[in-house]
């Protein structure tokens, strides 16, 4: 298995955050969250959630997507956090059933494809609302059993939504198509930097004018 990211910040400091992390030996556990606004007030539920998941205070089983967004949903409701809410794509590759078990609180859709495939891309949606807007917020988990290699991409929707030449912005449609076009060249140390480089090339000037992550997970075929 191999994990490559990309963070980039915007000028005024964002809410993006991801980790990635064994929750034993044969669970895998990734996530990307990112929280409304800009400045520290959108920073801090931010870092929050992050330090919450990596210091194992959640009482709940990581390994469960649902009961992971819902303990977090909880956790941050927005009349605590100045009024900011998040998105979250959360995300358990258990490597010994070659199973992904995912679930999702607003965030744009995470996309999987297997390598050489001619199979177009999945697209990894969830149907739970955004942590922290309403206390009583249901999530659920669904399961995809992986047979091959494949490629796993969660982003945050700082990626797409940027000016394009023309006056429009950007769409998440735009951008699942350019990742259908260009997903050959996925691959390796460098391919963020190519997805980087394909989007920039179609918007308008040269800065984004949000912060986005990149998390892009590799598994060959005969990972065990």
């Amino acid at each position: 298995m191999t994990v490559h990211s990309r963070f980039v910040p915007s000028h005024e400091l964002g809410g993006d955050v991801f980790d990635h992390f064994w929750i034993d030996e044969d669970h895998f556990a990734l996530y990307l969250a990112d929280a409304s606004g800009h400045g520290l007030a959108a920073a801090f539920p931010s870092i929050s959630l992050h330090n919450v998941l990596r210091s194992g205070s959640l009482r709940v089983d990581l390994r469960q997507p649902d009961a992971v967004l819902a303990a977090l949903n909880t956790a941050f409701a927005m009349e605590r956090q100045q009024g900011r809410y998040l998105t979250m794509w959360y995300g358990v590759y258990a490597r010994d059933r070659r199973r992904l078990r995912y679930a999702s609180a607003g965030h744009p859709p995470a996309l999987l494809w297997s390598p050489g495939s001619g199979a177009p891309l999945s697209r990894l949606s969830g149907h739970g609302l955004a942590l922290g807007l309403f206390e009583d917020a249901t999530y659920g988990t669904t399961n995809v059993d992986l047979r091959g290699p494949f490629s796993l991409l969660v982003y945050s929707d700082g990626i797409y939504e940027l000016p394009q030449a023309g006056g429009a912005m950007g769409t998440l449609p735009e951008f699942l198509a350019l990742v259908e076009e260009c997903r050959a060249q996925l691959q390796g140390p460098r391919a963020l930097d190519h997805l980087v480089e394909q989007v920039r090339r179609r918007a308008a000037g040269d800065g984004f004018p949000d912060d986005y992550s990149l998390l892009l997970v590799s598994v060959p075929e005969a990972e065990v």
